[in-house]
């Protein structure tokens, strides 16, 4: 569940997401049960967890990385970079979507417009759309969300 306001959660556990530490931009993850007591910390925004709950895709608060903890316990699992991608590449995060347990799926942007990225939380990142010309209009991808 993604709601307004910096919060993130899920019910099914009842962990969630608050961004109550605005210096140093560290984020909490805490449970609904005892929301004072802080799980862990981490210069890290979740955007969206996987259908299991269990890791969490969001952006590192220092820079522009994109991210895949653990929910548990925060472990950071990998980072992504535009470097990673290829050069003169942007990261997109407004659109960060888990495909699978395993795999997500974000736009890149260079110069001339946009692709769709794959990465596995333990393999390479791959192209997973045709390039689009300025960027994204609309499009779908079958069983994940409309563009």
């Amino acid at each position: 569940m993604s709601l307004d306001g910096g919060v993130l959660g899920d019910l099914t556990s009842g962990s969630l997401m608050v961004d109550r530490h605005r210096v140093g931009k560290k984020i909490d993850w805490t449970r609904l049960a005892h929301p004072a007591a802080s799980r862990w910390r981490a210069r890290f925004a979740a955007e969206t967890l996987n259908d299991t709950g269990r890791r969490g895709v969001g952006r590192r608060t220092t820079d522009n990385a994109v991210q895949i903890r653990r929910v548990s316990d925060g472990a950071l699992l990998r980072t992504i970079t535009a470097a990673d991608i290829g050069s003169g590449v942007q990261l997109g995060f407004v659109d960060l979507v888990w495909e699978d347990t395993g795999h997500m799926l974000f736009p890149v942007y260079d110069a001339t417009g946009g692709t769709l990225v794959r990465c596995g939380i333990h393999a390479e990142c791959t192209t997973a759309s045709t390039h689009h010309p300025g960027g994204f209009g609309s499009f779908s991808i079958p069983g994940i969300r409309s563009y």
